[in-house]
């Protein structure tokens, strides 16, 4: 049996975003991702500041992330940070179906 194409398929930035924020939150030592709540719109959901803390990038070559996050206290920051990297690239490779280059990891804060 032959397949047909039967068009294209393109998958936004935005949706690869949302799959890294998902994917990093789910991990244990992360209070949350984006910025650290030290500012004056620390109270504002993230999409109404635009810091949704995730950016992606979509090239021919793969996918570069880059997330930023609050640790929780007591949790080694280097190894949420590895398990973030992991999780994250193997959550976008097995559900978006592109080789993920980069998952870069900031540790913003501590809670």
């Amino acid at each position: 049996m032959t397949e047909e194409k039967r068009g294209s398929v393109h998958v936004s930035a935005g949706v690869v975003a949302t799959l890294a924020r998902l994917t990093a939150e789910a991990v244990p030592g992360v209070a949350r991702v984006g910025a650290g709540g030290r500012g004056p719109l620390r109270f504002l959901p993230d999409r109404l500041t635009r810091a949704s803390g995730v950016s992606a990038q979509i090239a021919d070559d793969g996918v570069r992330l880059e997330l930023s996050l609050v640790v929780q206290q007591g949790f080694s920051m280097l190894e949420v940070a590895s398990r973030v990297q992991r999780e994250v690239g193997e959550a976008v490779e097995k559900t978006v179906g592109l080789p993920v280059r980069e998952v870069n990891v900031r540790i913003q804060d501590v809670q």
